[in-house]
């Protein structure tokens, strides 16, 4: 059974006809099955050791953004498919025909050369990442040690497909990143602030941050920090900052106002560099799928999530000057 014949199955139901004929031919007579409890991402992993292949199911209504009180009972979605040139104990190494003639044994440049005619589609960073559409291809380099990504050859081809958008009601108008800094440190009853968030449901905020943090994720793609330590003119928590997410970090919607820097959520983290014009005060990619960046900045601190499989940023928070590096203070001082 070729890698093509689970390719071509990518969307399928896990009960599908030809998903368990797939299945059956290689001799597997289990089936994907939910665990319990079943908890966010709601994602089953379906490993194939012998064959040196995984695939990944994840719950429909999660994926389709739906209701989160119908989150994980629905029907499990394929929605990737990986093979590996085998993990000791774990994996044997996947024998069959590979896209783009790509090798076990080969480097990274060459991984390059054979996708040269999709470069447009190129994310690269730690892994390489080609997006086609609704599907992209993250190719992971050995040893395993992703920090070292010019070791030569490739440890795991992954096939996935993109979350769809919601399709949630969107408010008006989404106040600019330069609105968002000239906020720090007013109140949320301040005229400035409700004039900027005048497009969104502000009314029912008040009850919903008592402990400092607001997330609308969900509906709009953001969350609001505010600092009682540090009160407005009104004796109120003042304001600290935003978390602005791209669409379907999960069940996020997209942040869809103005960006600093010129920044775009399908930048890679190497375009952060770039963007930002001063060398970050730390930059962690120690965790398997996703680092983070932070910079101090006159104006405005910044911290950065971003994706290492798909290469792009997950989420960008702009907090008032200070913000980070009072806080890590603070988390220290109390031994958490």
């Amino acid at each position: 059974m070729s890698l093509f014949s689970f390719l071509s199955l990518l969307g399928a139901d896990s009960t599908d006809a030809q998903l368990v004929t797939a299945l059956d031919q290689l001799g597997v007579r289990r089936r994907p099955e939910r665990p319990s409890p079943f908890k966010s991402p709601y994602e089953v992993l379906f490993r194939l050791s012998k064959h040196g292949l995984c695939l990944s199911f994840q719950d429909l209504a999660y994926v389709e953004n739906r209701p989160p009180r119908q989150w994980g009972n629905s029907t499990l979605q394929l929605r990737t498919v990986t093979v590996t040139a085998g993990v000791e104990g774990k994996y044997l190494p996947y024998a069959g025909e590979m896209p783009y003639g790509i090798c076990w044994a080969d480097t990274r440049q060459q991984v390059r050369e054979r996708m040269a005619q999709h470069q447009d589609k190129l994310h690269g960073y730690l892994r390489d990442c080609w997006w086609f559409g609704e599907r992209y291809m993250s190719v992971t380099y050995q040893p395993g040690d992703i920090t070292r990504p010019e070791q030569p050859g490739v440890f795991d081809l992954s096939f996935g497909l993109f979350y769809p958008e919601s399709e949630l009601v969107r408010p008006a108008k989404y106040p600019n990143h330069e609105v968002l800094v000239g906020l720090f440190g007013k109140s949320m009853d301040a005229p400035e602030f409700r004039q900027a968030f005048g497009s969104f449901d502000v009314e029912n905020w008040k009850a919903q941050s008592e402990d400092g943090h607001l997330d609308r994720r969900r509906a709009f793609g953001f969350e609001l920090y505010f600092d009682p330590a540090r009160p407005a003119d009104d004796g109120t928590p003042s304001f600290a900052g935003a978390n602005l997410t791209r669409g379907r970090l999960g069940p996020s919607q997209k942040w869809e106002g103005t960006l600093p820097f010129g920044l775009d959520f399908d930048d890679t983290p190497p375009m952060l560099r770039q963007k930002i014009p001063a060398p970050p005060l730390g930059w962690d990619d120690s965790m398997v799928v996703w680092g983070f960046a932070k910079w101090s900045l006159p104006q405005m601190d910044v911290r950065v999530n971003y994706d290492t499989v798909q290469n792009c940023v997950e989420c960008i928070a702009l907090l008032a000057p200070g913000y980070l590096q009072r806080n890590e203070f603070e988390s220290r001082a109390s031994g958490q």
